[in-house]
């Protein structure tokens, strides 16, 4: 290995040494010499047999071996590092292709005896040992990429003079058996057999690489690395070759014969530009432009004198100062709409409670009974000690998702029991499929008893075609919606609303605008805003070029917590790299509720419902839904404000659908029984969809009421 090392790193130095001096040595218009390389044969099969060759192996698919490859060569160079090339030679594909495969025990026996009985599994090894040998001619196009590193591509072209193979199987596990057929731990052997059909003309696209190492004027030696990929079969199966080629080439270069009398001349013609320049620092002198211009005498019939004219410009640059302005601009947009520069921000926390509707309805896929392939999220045995109804996202479609999660979290703290009613669209396929309605409502209950443990006689399973209360079945969207399973209890809690409480903090200006102005002669390459408390980053924005304005949505995450200045500091480059900086401070004023109301300041509770789910088309109230909303109607004072909105799914008519609103708002607030002058009310129905219509959640959760209650705390 050392000897290698040395033998490198003297061909590199003499490559160093001679490449300035070949610079100015004649193109050759040929290259002849010869190579030689080890290949690593990749064989890629799919077939279990050669013809006429018994096989009990279930399929071949890889193989390997190596061989060698040597032969002569030219190359032709053409122009711009591109050249033209061949090579006539020899090659070996050489490679044996493996599979082993557990058989069972009718076709083996013990050694001993021929009782297999009691012999458990062999593992037996399949094996085609193929030896193969092409005369190939490479056609081949070159490029020098850099120089001495060349790149190559083209076709080889191959005919077969040898193509055997050997065959066998052989058993390698266990010791003590033997082939029942042969009596021994070989069957199907073959040796140097001829591959039945083969295709004598073997076809491979390669592509490869080179380094050329001068090792004297008029040779070189190329170590190269070629990959061949195999174009066709080698005989009528699947069953193809490519190789890895690792060697060396010798190359010898052949010159036109040398002009006698030759003479060279070279006459530098020379001018230079000087200019003033900003954003340098020294004096420059640079070559712009070079042309040569050649031209040939002849003093003399036995003398060529040719005179190389190089006309080269030069350009010398002189600093000068550089032009440039800056600034930081800021401006806060207040709720009422004005607009303030450099503002304070004033952060409130306000307390906030909403209530979440339950959905008890369980979809199902048409046709499909299988719980996994339903918006369901399903927990494992495991995740169930970590499950808390009122640690989840304040998101309905998550809360939805969770539905099965929340209803046994109930049932497990108690003593309530449930039933389960399994229903379907009763058209076309779902009507064939037998006990499809009980089938989703088993489901159901399976999961209840098996990941959260509640007791099966807790559970009463029932099945009917069409819900008590059902969808439009004419329309898609409504028979989708039929395919479920209705949850229902005989204890309110056990579907009631999800009562969710948090301080929302709110910030005012809520929006901040940060617009860089910035110019210079040189041109600005990029910026970057930094916006900092103390050590922490709450916001960071960059660009390129003057700079753009910059939203930043104060009560978006992380929202200042401190009283303390927030620092806007804002970098920009120019296109010479030169950073330039300008730094502003904000004021930040934290109203907490617990300052608020030791300050004697107005505060007030925000409270949300969203504790009505109509059926399709429906606006009448169950006793159940009125009990809620006597709920809610305790939670409102004499001064607080409430909002009433009635929203419908996307089914029918927008103004239908704003009407039918307008009838479910009617209800709520005659449950409610507030003053007109404390109500506000919103018919909203179908032209804002709460949620994504084209799941049947989605359109459940449309028909709702929502209640928003706004009561100022002393």
């Amino acid at each position: 290995m050392k000897k290698i090392v040395y033998i490198i790193i003297s061909l590199i130095l003499i490559n160093l040494f001679k490449s300035n001096a070949q610079n100015f040595e004649e193109q050759p218009i040929i290259y002849v010499g010869g190579y030689i390389g080890y290949l690593a044969n990749f064989h890629d099969a799919d077939f279990n047999k050669l013809k006429d060759y018994p096989s009990c192996c279930p399929q071949f698919t890889n193989g390997s071996g190596s061989g060698v490859s040597l032969g002569i060569l030219f190359d032709y160079p053409l122009v711009n590092g591109w050249g033209i090339g061949a090579r006539l030679g020899y090659a070996t594909l050489n490679g044996e292709l493996i599979k082993e495969q557990k058989i069972g025990n009718t076709e083996i026996r013990k050694t001993d005896g021929f009782n297999n009985g009691d012999i458990a599994d062999a593992i037996s090894k399949y094996s085609i040992k193929s030896n193969i040998q092409i005369i190939a001619i490479e056609p081949n196009v070159n490029y020098t990429l850099i120089e001495n590193l060349i790149l190559s591509s083209g076709l080889r072209l191959g005919i077969m003079n040898n193509s055997t193979f050997d065959q066998s199987e052989k058993l390698i596990s266990p010791n003590n058996v033997v082939f029942s057929s042969t009596g021994t731990k070989a069957r199907n052997e073959y040796t140097n057999r001829e591959i039945p059909n083969k295709n004598t003309m073997q076809f491979h696209l390669f592509l490869g690489a080179s380094y050329s190492f001068p090792i004297f004027k008029n040779a070189s030696i190329l170590p190269e690395l070629r990959y061949y990929y195999g174009l066709n079969n080698l005989s009528e199966v699947n069953w193809s070759v490519n190789s890895l080629q690792i060697g060396a080439s010798l190359k010898v270069p052949i010159y036109k014969p040398e002009k006698v009398n030759e003479i060279k001349d070279i006459k530098y013609i020379r001018d230079t530009t000087i200019n003033e320049i900003a954003g340098i620092n020294d004096i420059e002198i640079k070559m712009i432009d070079s042309k040569e211009v050649e031209k040939v005498s002849y003093p003399d019939s036995k003398t060529e004198l040719t005179t190389t004219y190089i006309y080269e410009t030069y350009q010398k640059n002189i600093p000068r100062n550089i032009n440039e302005s800056a600034s930081l601009k800021i401006t806060g947009l207040n709720r009422d709409g004005t607009r303030q520069i450099d503002p304070s921000i004033i952060i409130e926390e306000v307390e906030t409670e909403e209530s979440f509707p339950i959905l008890p309805y369980v979809f199902f896929k048409e046709g499909d009974a299988n719980l996994r392939n339903t918006s369901m999220k399903l927990l494992s045995k495991n995740e169930i000690s970590d499950f808390e109804p009122n640690k989840l996202t304040w998101e309905t479609m998550d809360i939805y998702s969770n539905l099965l999660n929340i209803v046994a979290y109930r049932l497990v703290n108690s003593k309530s029991n449930i039933t389960l009613t399994g229903t379907n669209n009763n058209l076309d396929k779902e009507k064939s499929i037998p006990n499809l309605s009980k089938n989703r409502a088993e489901e159901v209950r399976d999961y209840l008893v098996s990941v959260w443990g509640i007791e099966p006689n807790r559970i009463n399973i029932q099945m009917r075609n069409l819900p008590t209360k059902p969808a439009n079945n004419d329309i898609s969207d409504g028979r989708e919606e039929n395919q479920r399973v209705e949850i229902s209890s005989n204890d309110y809690n056990i579907i009631a609303p999800l009562d969710l409480k948090d301080i929302v903090r709110t910030a005012n200006p809520p929006i901040i605008e940060i617009t860089p102005d910035l110019w210079s002669e040189l041109g600005i390459d990029k910026w970057n805003i930094v916006v900092k408390q103390k050590n922490k980053i709450i916001r960071e924005f960059s660009g390129l070029g003057n700079g753009d304005k910059n939203i930043w949505d104060v009560e978006d995450e992380p929202i200042p917590s401190l009283e303390e200045p927030i620092m806007v500091k804002l970098n920009y480059w120019d296109k010479k790299g030169k950073d330039l900086e300008i730094v502003k401070e904000l004021n930040i004023s934290q109203l907490t509720i617990k300052k608020k109301r030791f300050e004697l300041k107005d505060d007030k509770k925000i409270e949300r419902f969203s504790l009505i789910l109509f059926d399709f088309d429906k606006s009448d109230l169950t006793d159940a839904q009125k009990k809620l909303l006597n709920d809610v109607k305790s939670k409102i004072k004499p001064n607080s404000k409430v909002i009433i909105s009635g929203y419908a799914d996307r089914t029918g008519e927008e103004l239908y659908n704003r009407e039918l609103a307008a009838k479910r708002n009617a209800e709520v607030q005659k449950v409610l029984k507030i003053l007109d002058k404390q109500v506000e009310i919103q018919n909203i129905g179908s032209s804002e969809l709460l949620y994504d219509n084209n799941s049947p959640e989605g359109r459940s959760y449309c028909r709702t009421v929502k209640v928003i209650i706004e009561t100022p705390i002393k």
